[in-house]
């Protein structure tokens, strides 16, 4: 058995039901293409790690694995559960019982992870139970753990998408008595601006490229016709 499984939750690319906060700004036909840069240059960045990473894919009305989100030769599965924090407990419960001892799981939010960082986080694991990658708008966009630091308490009654996120998690793994390690903020793509922030960084761009490549098309589309601010 591997020492390790890195888990990436993700959603369908369908139109009109990815990235919807970006989609206030550039319409649901960019927020897509926006979103399958995203999760393809992720995958580009995982490719070396492919054996140990499985995408789980998000309950929707029809199952959509196209060619351009980049998923071809890793493994996919299905999330399971009614909610995001217990599809997020059954994944890794799943994974610590049948595939590995260790394993961390991600989002498709920040396309620039690298397998330095997820590295990084596999050896926080050697001393600690559970670890976690606090994210700048008070969520996290990592969290990982060996079989002793896995309790459901980590995902039931989170306000998810909210400011607390991170802090509750938190004390939630202190009150089970976890060894927590606490990863680099990062900043994940939610909203507009947050793209315009990223964009401005070296490293992002170097990491990111099909994102940076649409980021710019939507830009010119926009200036030609005429468009100054959201629509």
């Amino acid at each position: 058995m591997e020492s390790y499984r890195v888990i990436v939750f993700f959603r369908p690319p369908v139109k009109g039901r990815v990235k919807t906060r970006v989609a206030q700004h550039t319409g649901d036909e960019w927020a897509l293409r926006l979103y399958r840069a995203m999760v393809g240059d992720l995958a580009c960045n995982l490719r070396p790690l492919a054996k140990q990473v499985l995408f789980y894919e998000a309950p929707s009305p029809a199952s959509v694995h196209d060619a351009n989100t980049g998923l071809q030769g890793f493994e996919l599965r299905r999330q399971r559960g009614g909610d995001l924090g217990a599809r997020m407990y059954n994944a890794l419960e799943e994974v610590l019982e049948n595939d590995a001892p260790r394993a961390l799981l991600i989002g498709t939010d920040i396309p620039q992870i690298s397998e330095k960082l997820l590295q990084s986080y596999l050896e926080l694991l050697d001393s600690c139970d559970t670890v976690i990658g606090p994210a700048a708008d008070g969520g996290y966009y990592l969290i990982g753990c060996s079989g002793s630091g896995l309790s459901r308490r980590l995902f039931e009654d989170i306000p998810w998408s909210s400011g607390s996120v991170l802090l509750l998690t938190l004390e939630r793994a202190k009150e089970c008595g976890f060894r927590v390690g606490v990863g680099p903020p990062m900043r994940d793509i939610d909203t507009w601006d947050d793209l315009e922030e990223l964009v401005q960084d070296t490293a992002f761009k170097k990491r990111a490229v099909t994102v940076c490549r649409e980021y710019g098309r939507l830009k010119e589309s926009l200036e030609r016709r005429g468009f100054q601010g959201a629509f």
